[in-house]
């Protein structure tokens, strides 16, 4: 075991350490310990991501344990929500760098991403734990199937979370932009929910047309959804539909907002797709 590898065990220890109570309040700091681990896994050699892998997503003692856990004691803990939004931003970032050498674990990093989802209150935590499975699909790994991913019920789980109206505007937007992508590389999972989808969609870009201040990022979530939505169900829209004219207007609307922010770069992104 190379010492690279040797100090990820131990933050991982660390990390799990944090969830007793002698060690809550201690200068252990979880956000902290997931940042080293971060650094650690930047630097690791592509031999080392198998040994890395094999820890960072053991069942005991690995990351996604650590989220488990954190719900189960200190699921409204602040500084614990915060361990558990770093712990999918790195988890994001290790797949970035491990590539197809996470394959293997698409699975499960899906299976736990989710169930983080539907298990955390905070807005900031759903939203990242989605993230993980946006890439994971997109990447067209061998292991992710209709049958490993429980594509249909997946499908369905996710588009009850949006219609539920719970979740806040970067949440709805990241479970759009989900859902498209789920229909664009499943289509066969989703075609019975597929207008209701599109009803989803063209509701969610109505409604912020017709809002003073709004959501840019909903907006530009929608469109991307509608996107990869389109790339399969594209006679969903087509010419003579009832749905062109208004999405016609929705896009005006989107590019006006675009161009009187146009000096705003955090709101200048809503086609930076």
């Amino acid at each position: 075991m190379t010492s690279s590898v040797q100090a990820l065990e131990q933050h991982l220890k660390d990390l799990h350490a944090v969830i007793y109570e002698e060690k809550k309040g201690s200068i252990l700091n979880p956000t902290s310990i997931i940042s080293d681990i971060n650094d650690f896994c930047a630097r690791l050699s592509k031999d080392e991501y198998s040994l890395a892998s094999s820890l960072i997503f053991d069942e005991k003692e690995g990351l996604f344990a650590f989220v488990n856990k954190s719900l189960d004691s200190y699921a409204s803990d602040k500084t614990m929500s915060l361990a558990r939004k770093a712990s999918f931003d790195f988890i994001l970032n290790y797949i970035k760098q491990a590539d197809s050498q996470i394959a293997d674990y698409a699975v499960t990093i899906k299976k736990w991403s989710l169930n983080a989802f539907r298990r955390d209150e905070s807005n900031v935590v759903k939203h990242a734990a989605l993230q993980p499975i946006i890439r994971l699909i997109q990447q067209d790994y061998p292991q992710v199937t209709t049958q490993s991913f429980d594509i249909k019920n997946t499908f369905q789980i996710l588009f009850r979370e949006f219609s539920r109206g719970k979740p806040g505007a970067v949440v709805k937007g990241a479970l759009l932009e989900l859902l498209g992508i789920i229909t664009e590389h499943f289509p066969g999972e989703c075609h019975t929910q597929g207008n209701q989808l599109l009803e989803a969609y063209m509701d969610t870009l109505q409604t912020q047309s017709q809002k003073p201040n709004p959501e840019m990022q909903l907006i530009a979530s929608s469109f991307k959804g509608l996107s990869y939505f389109l790339s399969q169900f594209g006679g969903s829209i087509e010419e003579g539909s009832d749905y062109i004219k208004p999405l016609y207007g929705y896009l005006c609307k989107a590019l006006e907002l675009v161009n009187a922010t146009r000096h705003d770069a955090s709101k200048c992104n809503i086609f930076d797709f």
